[in-house]
């Protein structure tokens, strides 16, 4: 399986303009911010892993 990685900015007025659906919340660039994608985390199977 293949991954990538990507940096989005969740400030406000960037990346999409919305914050982040997993706590609707807008964050500095200070803060890391790491999330599974949507493809990974359905199969709740990533690693062997139950989330």
């Amino acid at each position: 399986m293949k991954s990538y990685l990507t940096f989005n900015i969740f400030k406000k007025g960037r990346d999409g303009n919305d914050p982040p659906t997993c706590d609707n919340e807008y964050y500095s660039n200070d803060t890391p911010v790491v999330s599974l994608s949507t493809g990974w985390f359905n199969t709740n199977s990533m690693f062997g892993l139950a989330f």
